[in-house]
């Protein structure tokens, strides 16, 4: 039946190729024209040139396996690269790059190599996939597309966050500017300063004096992180114990 899903090696649903090398690397863009390098490991460099305009999935070759990168624009594929593109309209390349990524971590499983892991195209093109007609696979995209949008603003949100946080902290507890202000007359009881709200006043002293380190708040110390925290190196797992985890599906 139409409507029903497949699951199907993906040689039946896409073209895999190999990636090839530039003529020109360069290790930073010196102009907008120049596009990514793109290799098993990701991003590794630019050049003048792009072997594809966007629409392609990029997986290892040689080194490095297991991972899938989907440029937004035009790249360049390096030659320890594999490209896949859908091989007809009834496959939506967003609900590819999805069900690629539940089953890629299978390639890794495939290394021919010993010394430099290696997979080929034959070997990437048995993975097998799900395959559903294409409104429930462009439904699907739609859906984990929206999540991932999601993600992103809140990886990016985050990002932010600790950003501020950072700043916040080199601005009170390095470059004590609460005390500067006060000091300086620019922050006075019951007012608020940009980052330093009106109940805080009190908790900071009115002055600097100097010290081993330079200046700090007076009534401040400097004191070593040992002397709040207790300091342990970790410890190698015992062999055996690996093993019995490896053989159990666990991961140490």
């Amino acid at each position: 039946m139409a409507s029903e899903w497949r699951e199907v090696p993906l040689v039946q649903v896409a073209r895999i190729s190999s990636g090839k090398r530039p003529s020109r690397a360069l290790k930073d863009a010196t102009s907008d024209c120049y596009v990514p390098i793109i290799g098993g490991g990701g991003p590794s460099g630019y050049t003048d040139s792009a072997l594809f305009d966007g629409g392609v999935i990029i997986t290892g070759r040689v080194g490095t396996l297991g991972k899938l990168f989907a440029p937004s624009g035009p790249c360049w594929p390096s030659d320890n690269a594999l490209v896949i593109q859908p091989s007809s309209p009834e496959t939506d390349f967003r609900f590819l790059r999805y069900a690629l990524q539940h089953v890629i971590a299978e390639a890794a499983g495939m290394n021919r190599g010993a010394a430099n892991p290696l997979i080929t195209q034959g070997d990437l093109g048995r993975l097998p996939v799900s395959h559903p007609p294409l409104p429930e696979q462009r439904a699907i995209a739609q859906i984990l597309g929206t999540l991932d949008d999601k993600i992103e603003l809140n990886r990016k949100q985050n990002e932010t966050l600790e950003a501020m946080a950072r700043a916040l902290f080199k601005a009170w507890f390095v470059d004590f500017e609460p005390v500067r202000a006060k000091m300086e007359g620019r922050w006075q009881r019951g007012q608020s300063l940009p980052g330093l709200p009106a109940h805080l006043y009190d908790l900071f002293p009115d002055r600097l004096v100097e010290s081993e380190l330079g200046e700090i708040p007076e009534g401040w110390e400097m004191r070593t992180v040992g002397d709040f925290a207790d300091l342990q190196g970790g410890k190698q797992l015992e062999k055996d114990r690996i093993g019995d985890m490896t053989e159990s599906g666990a991961r140490p």
